[in-house]
């Protein structure tokens, strides 16, 4: 019994020796923790790196805190972060030892490691992002005082935007206004309203943008079907510790007329006059005006932390436009605001919203009177169409006659009255093993109210969840669900709703040279009772949910050398405007297309950033070759058709006018009623081509600084096995080989550059932009067609200007203080009289003054 004791107590001493060693061990161990802040405005810094040499380590949480628990001894701890320059320390700890150390970093200036963070949904340097993407910094945006995002947006290489719409490398022609090709995006929220798809430049605070970040090529994969030719992700400031406030004020002016040119053959060459000499159009009696007409704008911005857990963003804007063609006005207010959350009972978690209301009221201008009044509205007869309400959204054919239509002689200035109001609840939990969960939420009602009877309002609700997690080997998942859901209301279209749902998942992974991107999204559509059919490699499946996939990768093989190559695959499925669209605008006809089917599509690039140093001048240059192709293509097509967009062979075309005219009707207004376009599957296109940008800044001498954007563009967009219908409707078309006929409102070269020099207080800059000719547009806009003339005199006005555009911009500034800054710029500085489209005038020289404030 006794030895039975003693050997239980030689058992228990051991095993309280065991436990008095182990909880010894764990109070032995040291603590090391502190703050990572931006070394500039003492900023806490969220996500960055405390890593031990032996690979342990952690990340700040959204305080910019960090805590390690580590064995005694000497280690070397290294603090990294995206764009800041990376901290090595050395570090004794002692025995249960509690050490701080707060470290602040210095963001770097090599534009490489620039943080972008529209490629993968979390931020990455931008030499890692495996596809073509440009930065936009927003002292370009003051830099210009431009009034909205349109102008900036511009002057990305590559990137086109005809009346609103956005085009990426030739992606997109003009299109009526009706849909898109390319997402435009504010904080990752979509900015494309419910009904047709489409933008308003003047909907995004300007006055607030961090940076503009574009994606070139498909990106449908995390953005779904309007990403089919890109995304354009605005991305908006926050607040610090210090509140900001910033003010801006711009005034311009409108000179009157336009410069005079030489005239051109077709071919390009001078035009000779009989008398042997150049001939020379005379454009400076185009203007109208005898007083100076201009417009006025105003901005303003407020960022501030009301106390450690809410934060506050206030902002606005006021323009006010007299415009430079005649009867055309524009007058514009938006307030937006945000409140933001953080959680004291719940570490990591954040919530808040986000409104955004744009009012907007103006005289619309759309076509012009003649060639020799191009900024005078043309006049044209008031056609009553039949209204969609009262023929349940599918007008009968039998429908189809004239006998009550009123013609009353008018202009076709539109008078509008807009609001576009977001409402954008959120929340979102970090964990602290690095997990991350988002929860975004959109009310967005569109409401457009005209003297025309094409009112439209439109209710677009969308949520989108995102998991995202971080794994210690360098792996990033990346995984959502999106839905959204649109109502309208329309004189314009009818009354129509959509649902579109989608899930998506993404991969990074990430070894020491190498980046590999890969992901795939399935994503439903309906509109009414019609939904998507899923095809995959252009074979049908049984499915109405629509797969696309994306995979990419970089490859660094010298410090300052990076490689990439990337394939996307996108589709869009047609707007409820495309599909349904009814209307008229003078001699335009736009007709619906019930039959319409979704647009598919990829792109493919492979490409190289070379980054350099010259001194203190840095930079990179960037090299790119890319194809995106098209199936079932959509395009606006004119011919003849009827209230159904129903094709009219010439047999029914005929017969539909003996019969009109034996009831008295003119042949002029018979035929006004059967032209028209309309969106239709037109067929394949392949858009190959190559892209090179340099972008730099830097210090040239002590107080010389200089920056540059500058770009070229190639673009070799054609149709695949061309239809011969759709070949005829071009302007220019390549009758020996119709497969090299350039798409339709496309140029084949772009190039673009913006400098600035700054020396001390005072800085000047320069922007150009240079478009070849638009070698294909709809040939009904050049010849007649039976007798109608949809644009009067744009023919001749075409074929005497078959020459290429160059714009350029001049800025000069004076930097008071600090905190303000004087401006006079001058746009279009040689006053050059160009079209982004049949019929619209772009405008003369303009100068104005800004004036811009902090505090």
């Amino acid at each position: 019994m006794g030895a039975t004791i003693i050997h239980f107590l030689r058992k228990l001493i051991g095993l309280l020796s065991l436990l008095f060693f182990v909880l010894n061990s764990i109070a032995q161990d040291a603590i090391l923790s502190g703050q990572i802040i931006d070394s500039k405005d003492n900023e806490p810094l969220i996500g960055a790196n405390v890593i031990l040499k032996n690979g342990k380590g952690v990340s700040t949480d959204i305080n910019g805190n960090y805590s390690i628990s580590m064995g005694v001894g000497e280690y070397e701890i290294t603090y990294k972060y995206i764009g800041y320059s990376t901290k090595v320390m050395k570090v004794n700890l002692g025995p249960g030892e509690q050490k701080t150390i707060n470290i602040s970093l210095v963001e770097e200036t090599n534009l490489l490691d620039d943080v972008v963070i529209s490629a993968s949904k979390y931020e990455q340097k931008l030499a890692d992002v495996s596809v073509s993407m440009s930065v936009i910094k927003p002292a370009l945006i003051e830099n210009k005082a431009t009034r909205d995002a349109e102008a900036i947006i511009e002057q990305v290489p590559g990137v086109q935007i005809n009346e609103n719409q956005a085009s990426i490398r030739g992606g997109s022609g003009w299109s009526y206004g009706a849909g898109s090709r390319v997402l435009v995006m504010v904080d990752g929220m979509p900015m494309l309203a419910g009904d047709a798809n489409d933008i308003k430049w003047s909907a995004i605070p300007l006055e607030n943008i961090s940076q503009i970040e574009v994606i070139k090529g498909a990106s449908s994969v995390l953005y779904g079907s309007s990403a089919l030719n890109g995304v354009i992700n605005i991305r908006t400031n926050y607040p610090k510790d210090e509140p900001i406030t910033k003010i801006n004020v711009s005034n311009g002016f409108y000179m009157p007329g336009y410069a005079n040119r030489k005239l051109t053959e077709p071919d390009g060459s001078t035009l000779i006059a009989l008398d042997g000499s150049d001939s020379i159009a005379t454009r400076n009696d185009q203007t109208w005006w005898d007083s100076p007409r201009g417009y006025a704008q105003a901005n303003f911005t407020h960022l501030r932390k009301i106390d450690e857990s809410n934060e506050l963003v206030l902002g606005g804007s006021f323009m006010k436009d007299q415009g430079y063609r005649y009867d055309s006005k524009d007058q514009r207010i938006r307030i937006n605001g945000g409140w933001k959350h953080f959680s004291k009972k719940l570490k990591g978690l954040s919530y808040g919203i986000n409104l955004n209301n744009n009012f907007n009221k103006s005289d619309v201008f759309f076509l012009w009177e003649s060639a020799d009044s191009s900024l005078f509205p043309s006049a044209y007869y008031e056609n009553e169409w039949p209204d969609f309400s009262s023929y349940n959204n599918h007008p009968d054919t039998s429908i189809f006659n004239y006998n009550n239509s009123v013609y009353d002689s008018t202009t076709t200035i539109s008078t509008s009255s807009t609001s576009r109001i977001m409402i954008d609840p959120y929340i979102s939990y970090m964990g602290e093993n690095g997990n991350e969960h988002q929860l975004k939420t959109r009310f967005f009602r569109t409401d457009n109210q005209n003297n025309t009877n094409q009112a439209s309002t439109s209710n677009y609700y969308f949520s989108e969840y995102q998991f995202q997690k971080r794994f210690d080997n360098k792996l990033t998942l990346t995984t959502g669900a999106m839905s959204s859901y649109t109502n309208v209301k329309s004189q314009l279209y009818g009354d129509h709703n959509s649902t579109n749902i989608a899930g998506y998942i993404q991969g990074d992974k990430k070894w020491n040279k190498f980046n590999l991107t890969a992901g795939m999204r399935m994503e439903y559509f309906q509109i009414d009772s019609v939904q998507s059919k899923g095809k995959l490699f252009n074979k049908d499946l049984n499915s109405p949910f629509q797969p696309v996939f994306r995979i990419g990768g970089t490859y660094q093989p010298m410090e300052y050398t990076f490689l990439r190559a990337s394939y996307g695959q996108g589709y869009r499925f047609p707007s409820i405007a495309e599909k349904f669209v009814f209307s008229s605008v003078g001699a335009l006809n736009v007709f619906p297309n019930f039959n319409i089917q979704p647009e598919y599509g990829w792109s493919a690039e492979v490409g190289l950033k070379q980054g350099f140093k010259i001194k203190n001048f840095k930079g990179y240059l960037d090299i790119s070759g890319f194809i995106t192709n098209y199936t079932n293509m959509m395009e606006f097509m004119f011919g003849f058709y009827d209230f159904n967009g129903n094709n009219l062979s010439d047999v029914q075309v005929n017969t539909i006018i003996m019969e009109e005219i034996s009831q008295g009707i003119s042949l002029d207004e018979i035929l006004g009623k059967l032209i028209g376009a309309r969106s239709t599957n037109i067929q394949n296109a392949n858009i190959p081509g190559f892209e090179i940008s340099l972008v730099g800044q830097g210090n040239i001498t002590k107080d010389i600084s200089f920056s540059i954007l500058a770009g070229y563009t190639f673009i070799n967009p054609t149709a695949v096995n061309p239809d011969s219908v759709y070949i005829a409707t071009f302007s220019n078309p390549d009758t020996i080989n119709p497969a090299n006929s350039i798409l339709k409102y496309r140029n084949k070269h772009m190039a673009k550059i913006d400098f600035q020099i700054d020396y001390k207080q005072i800085s000047f800059g320069m922007s150009s932009r240079y478009t070849s000719l638009m070698e294909n547009i709809d040939n009904v806009f050049v010849e007649p067609i039976l007798g109608i003339e949809i644009l009067p005199g744009y023919g001749g006005y075409r074929n005497a200007r078959m020459a290429a555009d160059v714009i350029f911009d001049a800025r000069i500034a004076y930097q008071i203080n600090k905190k303000s800054k004087f401006s006079i710029l001058m746009n279009n500085v040689l006053n050059r009289e160009y079209t982004n489209r049949p019929g619209n005038v772009m405008p003369p020289r303009t100068i104005l003054w800004q004036y811009s404030l902090t505090f």
